[in-house]
């Protein structure tokens, strides 16, 4: 893994680009960049889309999952009445 610049990169053979402009693996709809990695990849595992729930509502900031651990008050989750 390494950091390139956001713009204006080719990238070399094998590569992939991950949250970038024109990335192989970047935002698709409503989904952060780690849901759209963790949906490629088949990973379901509990624990990996729990940190994926985290991430995208840090990332996309639209409380979609309402996680504590990004910010969110306890009544502000979607499963709160």
């Amino acid at each position: 893994m390494r950091f390139v610049p956001g713009k204006d990169y080719g990238p070399k053979p094998g590569e992939l680009r991950f949250d970038m402009f024109e990335g192989e693996v970047t935002h698709e709809g409503d989904r952060c960049s780690f849901d759209v990695l963790l949906g490629r990849a088949g990973l379901s595992d509990p624990v990996l889309q729990a940190v994926g729930e985290i991430i995208h509502d840090i990332d996309l900031k639209d409380g979609k999952f309402g996680r504590e651990e990004a910010g969110a008050s306890p009544a502000s989750s979607p499963a709160s009445p």
